[in-house]
């Protein structure tokens, strides 16, 4: 089989017909039979062929690398290798770089169904790749040429024509899944992506051709926020916990549950810890680098599942103030708060308008599932033992817990709340009209699991704070791994 050759491209050729209608998706798939290296970086005049050397080039300098640097894993190439010799997907994908030219990135995974896919509008949109659970991956950062005498390789470092690497490659053994390579608000004027998958013979001369994704479209997105990301559970999936993105997915979450036990592929996992309904459709997420959830959502998708309102609620600041306050009267006066956001008309439209906003994403036929909030404590008259707010004898060297115990009031006071919550998720769903719209409501699922609850077994994560700081873990008052259980057959129930 033929090496599938892709770089640093000028496009010498027709455009071949694909397999899509056009659009901005195709104007990032493109067809070169010849492919340049630029020796004069950002001049982009002179020129040296690369299309069947790139990828002798890449492993000559790669293994200059390693030697210059001890900590570069020669496993990137074995992978790569293997990948290519042993079926898989890859690709490369070029940068052009304002004042440095064409800079190149390889992309690659085990899994033959790995697929690329472009999401949104050409100016703001991200370019994503993505593995089914059970696959690792590899990326690079980039490469790029030395001619022009910017990355300062010398002849120690560099390949026979001046390809150089940057940057120690990643490779991931991780079986979740999910997407290993996102490259957000991308620009058709920026990048220029060059995917391919291996199963391809390419002809002499042709190696370098270029071959939409072989997925069209997402069959399950699974959105909302860090109910139905799986905060609290770990391990994250790759990209979602970092200083620049704390979406917290959980490879253990009840829609990665769903999309094995179901075989929902290809899957996107867009749904985002701290998300409110603003980041659905209207706007990017603000605290994330990542697109509004459901443009992932297409005329393909034919299962959409959500947690969506507990934020807009300010429930988290309401629980923060339950915690720390020493008089019961501020934890209800926080909930208060909340429950008059509830219960306004204005949240109830603002829902209705989200599941219709993403249903117009869809088909006629796409289902939408909208899981409705548990409670996080047992009824009053439930409560096994004592009932507190954190744990005494911590609560006794920070100031982020009281430590005292939970009131009558207070815990009526919640669980009104959640059913209010529960009741306007409900109504919303009701009030679009769609019998593709449907509600699940998991309350009776936590009874008697709840915290403080009678049964042994608990579905919400307790109380945890952070060792460095002393502040709250993000999931605290999440569903643990028997709760994201419970919604996945919850969900699994409603779609037999």
């Amino acid at each position: 089989m033929a090496f599938s050759c892709v770089l640093l491209a000028t496009l010498m050729g027709t455009v071949t017909s694909k397999a899509y209608a056009a659009s901005d998706y195709d104007s990032f798939l493109n067809v070169t039979p010849t492919l340049y290296a630029y020796t004069d970086g950002p001049t982009m005049s002179a020129k040296i062929d690369l299309s069947t050397t790139w990828l002798s080039e890449f492993e000559q300098t790669y293994e200059k690398r390693v030697v210059a640097h001890p900590s570069w894993s020669p496993d990137f190439m074995n992978e790569l290798n293997d990948i290519m010799s042993e079926g898989g997907s890859w690709g490369v994908y070029a940068k052009r770089v304002s004042g440095l030219g064409i800079q190149i990135g390889i992309v690659g995974t085990r899994d033959p169904d790995g697929f690329c896919q472009f999401n949104g509008p050409a100016a703001t949109g991200t370019f994503a790749c993505s593995a089914n659970p059970g696959y690792g991956f590899i990326t690079t950062d980039y490469f790029t040429h030395n001619s022009f005498g910017y990355n300062g390789c010398g002849g120690s470092t560099c390949s026979q024509k001046g390809m150089n690497t940057y940057a120690e490659p990643n490779v991931v053994t991780s079986t979740g899944g999910g997407a290993f390579l996102t490259i957000p608000n991308t620009a058709l004027d920026d990048f220029e992506f060059y995917f391919m998958n291996f199963d391809i013979n390419y002809p002499v001369g042709y190696q370098g051709e270029m071959i939409p994704t072989s997925q069209p479209g997402n069959r399950y997105v699974a959105m909302g926020d860090s109910y139905s990301s799986g905060e609290g559970n770990l391990p994250y999936d790759y990209g979602s916990d970092t200083m620049a993105n704390v979406c917290h997915r959980s490879s253990n979450a009840y829609p990665r549950q769903l999309q094995e036990d179901l075989d929902l592929n290809p899957m996107v996992f867009s749904a985002c810890s701290g998300a409110v309904s603003e980041y659905v459709i209207d706007s990017a997420n603000q605290e994330n680098p990542e697109l509004p959830q459901a443009v992932y959502v297409s005329d393909a998708t034919e299962l959409v599942t959500m947690t969506m309102g507990g934020n807009d609620a300010q429930f988290v600041p309401a629980i923060r103030e339950c915690l720390a306050s020493t008089v019961a009267q501020d934890c209800l006066d926080a909930l208060a708060t909340s429950s008059a956001i509830v219960n306004s008309t204005a949240f109830e439209s603002n829902l209705e308008e989200i599941y219709e906003g993403v249903k117009s994403f869809g088909n006629t036929d796409t289902q939408i599932m909208v899981i409705g909030y548990p409670r996080l404590f047992a009824p009053y008259d439930d409560i096994a033992g004592t009932c507190t707010w954190g744990d005494p004898v911590v609560a006794a060297f920070t100031d982020v817990l009281s430590g005292r115990t939970i009131t009558e009031d207070e815990l009526d006071a919640l669980a009104e709340l959640q059913s209010d919550l529960n009741q306007a998720i409900s109504n919303a769903v009701t009030a679009t009209m769609d019998s593709d719209i449907s509600f699940i409501d998991p309350t009776a699922a936590f009874s008697g699991h709840e915290l403080c609850g009678a049964q042994t077994v608990k579905y919400i994560n307790e109380i945890s704070l952070s060792v460095n700081t002393g502040d709250l873990f993000s999931g605290s008052f999440h569903p643990n791994q028997a709760g994201q259980d419970a919604l996945a057959s919850l969900v699994g129930v409603e779609l037999s």
